[in-house]
């Protein structure tokens, strides 16, 4: 399952850990409680890009299949600090009713 996780996040595209001025973030993907931990991070010095690609991340989630009943893609900065969530949550409701209201009576008279 992590390897699925991960797929979220194409890793190819990810610079190397090295020293850095910019921020390093970890996009971690939460599906019902089960988290899969980004344990490289990507490089960004432009927080707005850190959410569009949260935003991403999820929607690419959602697109894949909603086995799930919450979805969320949790970002941490290099210190592990938890500085953005975003997370879909799902739910069906169903509804009871008398099934003789919506009977039609189709003969003639």
């Amino acid at each position: 399952m992590a390897e699925i996780a991960a797929s979220y996040r194409q890793r190819a595209r990810m610079p190397p850990l090295r020293p850095s001025a910019m921020p390093r973030y970890f996009f971690d993907s939460d599906e019902d409680g089960i988290v899969y931990f980004d344990d490289q991070g990507t490089l960004y010095d432009d927080f707005p890009l850190v959410r569009k690609e949260a935003l991403r991340t999820l929607a690419e989630m959602a697109r894949d299949g909603l086995p799930h009943r919450r979805i969320a893609v949790k970002v941490r900065d290099d210190r592990g600090g938890l500085v953005l969530e975003v997370a879909l949550t799902f739910a069906v409701e169903t509804r009871h009713f008398d099934e003789r209201i919506f009977q039609i009576d189709l003969r003639t008279n």
